[in-house]
């Protein structure tokens, strides 16, 4: 595991870590994840190659996104373990999962908040602890019909931005 190795880790974002070894699991091997976003991770070795699970190998997740990963053809974003309300790719057996792409407000230049209408937003399941917990940001865990997926509570459509334009009036 190149960013944590037979780790507990809820509500973080776990990124652009490089693991490998015997088995693979760039971002996290082994342990377990509730609420995490695992994003752009590489398993490699250097005398094979890619290895299994560029996100997550044999990790217990709940609540977690883990997509855009580096791995072994087929294996990209997790290998093994067990998976409930995670949205990943290819889409893992359990409740509750997703494998639609998460929607980032803006992936290339690390903003790893979902985008209002996501198909994480609400989509996680309620855990003892979330109840008055906060998020990576520090706001309320659960803000809407119910928790989301990830380390990032979804707040809200944003801003909202209108724009005018009109033309000169005609001469008569």
């Amino acid at each position: 595991g190149g960013g944590l190795h037979y780790s507990r880790a809820r509500n973080c974002l776990i990124l652009n870590n490089t693991g490998g070894g015997e088995g693979g699991g760039g971002g996290m091997y082994g342990g377990g994840a509730e609420n995490c976003t695992i994003v752009s991770n590489t398993a490699w070795r250097v005398d094979t190659g890619l290895q299994y699970g560029g996100g997550a190998h044999s990790v217990a997740a709940t609540n977690c996104v883990i997509y855009y990963n580096a791995g072994s053809a087929g294996q990209e974003n997790w290998y093994a373990g067990s998976y409930d309300h995670t949205c990943s790719t290819p889409l893992p057996a359990g409740n509750g999962n997703v494998g639609a792409e998460p929607e980032f407000v803006n992936r290339t230049n690390g903003n790893y908040r979902l985008m209002f209408g996501s198909p994480c937003m609400d989509a996680g399941t309620n855990l003892a602890w979330t109840s008055g917990a906060k998020d990576l940001d520090g706001t309320n865990r659960v803000s809407g019909l119910g928790v989301d997926m990830g380390c990032y509570e979804c707040q809200g459509a944003g801003a909202l931005v209108c724009g005018f334009f009109g033309s000169a009036p005609r001469e008569a």
